[in-house]
């Protein structure tokens, strides 16, 4: 599992150093990883950022039409209601990239993976909006 640090409500998840964490890689190397025409997955690591890199791009096309960080609020938010299909969902755009949960413990991944997506999205703001 890849921790990442800046999502406060939960200890299960957060790593306790200051390094850059899995949202920072997919933000920071975005523009570079969309370019790619194919991705050799090494690491569970890498199949996390093929799928950030994957919902980076709905939330950038969400965004796409807002001038304020109001309206770029408001449309994260709605985009977070939304329901996201997750490995085991219907939906879900990877199928082949996570394994199915076959246990309750993995089934942890789907709560992980909206987490990142809430995460992400706050982090996505903060980088587009305050410059």
């Amino acid at each position: 599992m890849v921790y990442f640090h800046r999502y406060k409500n939960t200890n299960f998840f957060v790593s306790t150093t200051d390094k850059a964490d899995i949202v920072d890689e997919a933000i920071t190397f975005f523009r570079a990883n969309v370019f790619f025409k194919n991705f050799h997955v090494k690491s569970p690591a890498d199949k996390l950022l093929i799928y950030l890199t994957f919902y980076i791009n709905i939330a950038l096309k969400r965004l796409e039409g807002c001038r304020t960080i109001a309206v770029g609020t408001k449309a994260i938010i709605n985009l977070g209601l939304e329901k996201v299909p997750v490995p085991g969902e219907p939906g879900f755009p990877f199928p082949g990239l996570f394994a199915l949960p076959v246990s309750q413990e993995e089934a942890g991944i789907q709560f992980y993976l909206l987490q990142l997506h809430g995460h992400m999205y706050i982090f996505e703001l903060d980088c587009l909006f305050s410059r």
